[in-house]
């Protein structure tokens, strides 16, 4: 899956083949705007506002404290981009929209689109990271509570997808007792593996701030198995996580690190987890398909500014597993998680 500019009518799609239409200009000023668009329509609460109801620009302007000239132009922009419908001068949700961005929706991701105001102004870094090769400390811009808040809650936004899919294909033994969800302080993996599995436990280890908003989200969305989620401060790197686990989860977590860590995290695990455990890693891997590496590529330059680490190659990953004493390593790309790879690997 990829963004760009798609043809509409056959004369578009002529020019497009040969090469009249300014791709680079369209490619920059459409997807910026686009973007922007959809992150204010989120921020302003059009998209809560209209879950309410069908409205017109006047009734949203005055829900919104909006002014209506320039209410009527970010819904005319959102109209285009699918995410609202205008019938008889009422506007209402698209079924994307319905989907996806209303906070009573199971499947809603709206938390993750206003993290991306922190990401839009963090990539202003993006020339100076590729010229220096030096990148911002993800953890330490997280200046207060506000912005770790929006940085959990908008990881858990992605986990609540990708965690069904990842539990629905089985690549855990049955019966399981006790998982180590390292750097998952959202919950959202770690609630996933213990509804599915009556009798398991999870310690999930992470830093103290995501652990604050990981109890305050466990406690949100997933009473029935708070019970049997324990969280664990520490630095993944220097502190112990504990031994005996049967499933030990890295979900988006590799590409925070060099490959030395890495290769020292795996090594780690493999103190930690018992004989016939399961090493679950989920994150944006290289060279799997056309579709993974186009996505890891844009992830690629998120982390170059963000943090030490990088989308690396599945291969990459796979050579490091196996150095660690791992075996039966497998890959499954994810259906709902377009670009996100899951790499499962034994200890035997």
């Amino acid at each position: 899956m990829r963004i760009g500019m798609i043809p509409q009518t056959v004369l578009e799609w002529f020019l497009s083949k040969m090469n009249v239409i300014p791709f680079p200009a369209e490619d920059t000023f459409v997807a910026m705007m686009q973007t922007r668009a959809i992150m204010a329509a989120n921020r302003l609460g059009i998209f809560t506002s209209l879950a309410k109801g069908p409205a017109s620009s006047a009734e949203l302007a005055r829900d919104l404290s909006c002014q209506i000239r320039g209410l009527e132009a970010l819904l005319e922009a959102v109209k285009n981009a699918g995410y609202v419908v205008e019938q008889k001068g009422r506007y209402s949700l698209s079924p994307r929209a319905r989907k996806w961005v209303t906070p009573d929706s199971s499947e809603s991701v709206n938390w993750f689109i206003e993290f991306n105001y922190d990401n839009w102004e963090r990539m202003g870094n993006l020339e100076e990271s590729v010229k220096t090769g030096k990148s911002l400390d993800l953890h330490a811009q997280l200046l207060d509570i506000t912005q770790w808040r929006r940085y959990l809650y908008g990881l858990h936004d992605l986990s609540r997808m990708a965690a069904k899919e990842i539990v629905l294909r089985r690549l855990v033994r049955s019966s399981p007792k006790l998982l180590l969800d390292i750097g998952g302080g959202h919950g959202g993996y770690s609630a996933a593996f213990c509804r599915a599995y009556p009798h398991l436990k999870s310690v999930i280890f992470d830093l103290p701030q995501a652990i604050e908003i990981g109890n305050e989200i466990i406690r949100k969305h997933y009473g029935d198995v708070t019970d049997r989620i324990e969280f664990k401060e520490g630095d993944i790197t220097k502190d112990s996580w504990g031994t005996g686990y049967d499933v030990v989860l890295l979900m988006n977590v590799i590409h925070h690190f060099e490959p030395e860590q890495i290769r020292q995290i795996f090594g780690k695990i493999m103190g930690t987890i018992n004989s016939g455990g399961v090493l679950l890693i989920l994150d944006q891997l290289n060279n799997v398909n056309k579709s993974t590496s186009y996505l890891a590529s844009m992830a690629e330059l998120l982390f170059l500014v963000m943090t030490s680490g990088r989308s690396y190659r599945f291969d990459t990953v796979q050579d490091w597993l196996t150095e660690a004493g791992f075996k039966n390593i497998r890959l499954k790309n994810l259906r709902v998680g377009p670009g996100a790879s899951v790499l499962a690997a034994e200890k035997s």
